[in-house]
């Protein structure tokens, strides 16, 4: 015989699922503006029927009796294969930027086409020589041929001088996204251990998972890594052809990402 309170704890089941429910609709609104948040998604299922097994019962009748609701899951919205797909547009879009903007800095010490570049300098001096050979006696073309030899020297050293600080400026660039890598990794690494924890004890981390996706977007667009993910809930990450897994640290050497550990 069931219990009289049978009825309440049904309610107080209903009750609960719903303000779960609620609280997962108002975690997702939020977080409308938060960078990398997955919306979440509450799964209802039911809870396992009372049988009654009293041996009076009649034939062929119905004495299941339902116990109420509760929460199966609570779920990200969000599919892992656009997330690769991304991930791989978003590596190459920063790999075509960053040659673009070196070579719009080589375009600019270079100035072709222009009135005063490299190319008019050297047309003057090879011109001043042609004039040099035609009337070798002139005082006048010798001058020539001298200034505009010393003018094309100052311009081959001032764009070596100018192509030197870009180089300097890139090298600066590269090592403080070595420490931006580094520190990626080091988290990804803390992640990667609490998502695995929390999930061999039942839970799901929504929340720290989107996190982790969202260092991993920028961990592709800075180095190109690809990655894995195991059946643990952690995920291994192949930087310069070598896999980086479980709770190591990833240790980016300059100028280029290494390894965990």
């Amino acid at each position: 015989m069931r219990s009289s309170f049978s009825s309440l704890t049904t309610l107080s089941r209903a009750l609960q699922a719903q303000q779960q429910a609620l609280d997962t609709t108002n975690h997702n609104i939020a977080n409308t503006g938060t960078d990398g948040f997955s919306r979440q998604k509450v799964s209802l299922t039911a809870t396992t029927p009372y049988t009654s097994l009293a041996l009076n019962k009649p034939a062929g009748a119905a004495l299941q009796i339902g116990t109420g609701v509760m929460v199966s899951e609570v779920s990200r919205q969000r599919d892992i294969f656009l997330d690769m797909e991304l991930r791989g547009e978003s590596q190459m879009q920063a790999q075509w930027d960053t040659l673009a903007q070196g070579l719009a800095g080589v375009e600019a010490v270079v100035n072709e086409p222009g009135d005063n570049n490299l190319r008019t300098q050297i047309g003057a001096f090879f011109n001043a020589w042609s004039d040099l050979s035609n009337n070798p006696q002139s005082g006048a073309a010798r001058s020539a041929v001298r200034s505009t030899g010393d003018a094309l020297a100052r311009t081959f050293n001032s764009m070596a001088e100018r192509l030197s600080g870009q180089r300097q400026d890139i090298s600066s660039q590269i090592a403080l996204q070595a420490r931006e890598v580094n520190d990626i990794g080091q988290n990804l690494a803390y992640l990667n251990g609490q998502i695995r924890n929390l999930m061999a004890a039942g839970d799901t981390p929504n929340d720290m998972m989107d996190e982790r996706d969202r260092l991993l977007d920028r961990l592709v667009e800075l180095t190109g890594a690809t990655y894995r993910q195991d059946g643990q809930g952690g995920i291994s990450v192949n930087i310069g052809s070598r896999w980086c897994s479980g709770y190591q640290r990833l240790s980016c050497r300059y100028p280029s990402a290494r390894r965990f550990g």
